[in-house]
């Protein structure tokens, strides 16, 4: 028993350190764009180590094969362009216009849109509690929204909020997918082909930034970055993600996602300045409430297998 309330204990910790890296690859993220690296120049080598380094260790490890059908190969370029390519462009180029916890906080609507998504492709039941976490959820998002555009004039409203939109919709989609064309695959396949046809459709998009690397300067401080983007966030959160899954429900393993706009709050505010506005703190505030609610299962679906 003791054995397992450590496995148990463990397994939350690892949750929160998977939340917590995704929190804080914002503030990496930024820190890189702000040294003048294009949004889809950092995405793309970023990718492109991470893929490198994930088949290092497919082939020492040699527990995944790599073998795959026409088919999946198809598969695995639609989930790689709308969850590499589209969605961390559209989510670099957000960080070019509003900060870090506006954005964190917009993507916290995945597991709302996801669900919405569900219901369309699955059928799956919206309680109405979920349905009220909906509400509340985007209501909280207008409210972050339409504070840069303090009320006046729709027409206004910071093009990064946009970007920031699309990623979001393009993240639930490629959820909604990866459940669809990889029917319970190894996740380590999907995620190692998913970094290899994002990172390949990265390329074409990211010739119109080649004028712009010339100004790039390379420090350490820049090299650091990249290399947490690639080792965390990319590698090790994903491992912390899996093997905590293994022991803990994946609806409650979903409110750790919770922890990541609190992360990304906390240190954009101390290490890049940022000012956490009021509109912001309520509108937080609203979508984490929202995502809470939204997420809370019955009591038949818990006993239902992940």
């Amino acid at each position: 028993m003791n054995i397992l309330n450590n496995k148990k204990l463990c397994a939350h910790l690892s949750l929160y350190l998977a939340t917590s890296i995704w929190g804080s690859s914002f503030i990496f993220t930024k820190v890189i764009l702000l040294a003048d690296v294009p949004p889809i120049t950092t995405a793309g080598l970023r990718f492109f180590f991470s893929f490198i380094l994930l088949y290092i260790y497919i082939a020492i490890t040699k527990k995944t094969s790599l073998r795959v059908s026409f088919r999946e190969l198809l598969n695995y370029a639609i989930l790689g362009f709308l969850g590499v390519t589209i969605f961390y462009w559209s989510e670099n180029v957000s960080l070019l216009y509003i900060s870090t916890a506006s954005s964190s906080l917009i993507r916290a609507l995945v597991p709302a849109l996801t669900l919405i998504m569900s219901f369309f492709v699955f059928g799956e039941k919206v309680t109405f509690t979920k349905l009220a976490g909906l509400i509340i959820a985007f209501i909280g998002s207008m409210v972050i929204i339409l504070d840069s555009a303090n009320f006046n004039s729709l027409i206004n409203i910071n093009v990064g909020y946009l970007y920031s939109f699309l990623a979001t919709v393009t993240f639930a989609l490629y959820s909604i997918l990866t459940k669809v064309l990889t029917n319970n695959k190894n996740p380590l396949k999907v995620i190692f082909y998913g970094f290899v046809f994002g990172t390949l459709f990265l390329i074409p998009l990211g010739i119109s930034e080649y004028s712009k690397l010339y100004s790039i300067t390379i420090t350490l401080n820049l090299i650091l970055g990249f290399l947490y983007l690639i080792v965390f966030c990319s590698i090790l959160s994903f491992f912390f993600w899996s093997w905590g899954l293994k022991f803990i429900d994946a609806g409650i393993a979903s409110t750790y996602m919770n922890n990541v706009p609190l992360v990304t709050m906390v240190l954009g505010t101390l290490f890049l300045g940022e000012y956490l506005s009021g509109y912001l703190i309520i509108g937080g505030i609203f979508i984490l409430s929202g995502i809470y609610l939204s997420s809370i299962k019955s009591k038949e679906s818990e006993r239902a297998p992940c």
